[in-house]
């Protein structure tokens, strides 16, 4: 394996993580809005 190729796939690796954390967060952010408005009305 070349180590261009590996600290790219590393890289690609990472971006995606970041990406997929983000939309967790954001989807979890928004349920437990939808969440908190449902209770309180």
């Amino acid at each position: 394996m070349q180590l261009p190729s590996f600290i790219h796939t590393l890289r690609a690796g990472v971006a995606e993580t970041n990406t997929n954390w983000s939309f967790s967060k954001g989807a979890f952010e928004q349920v437990s809005l939808i969440t908190i408005w449902g209770w309180a009305v």
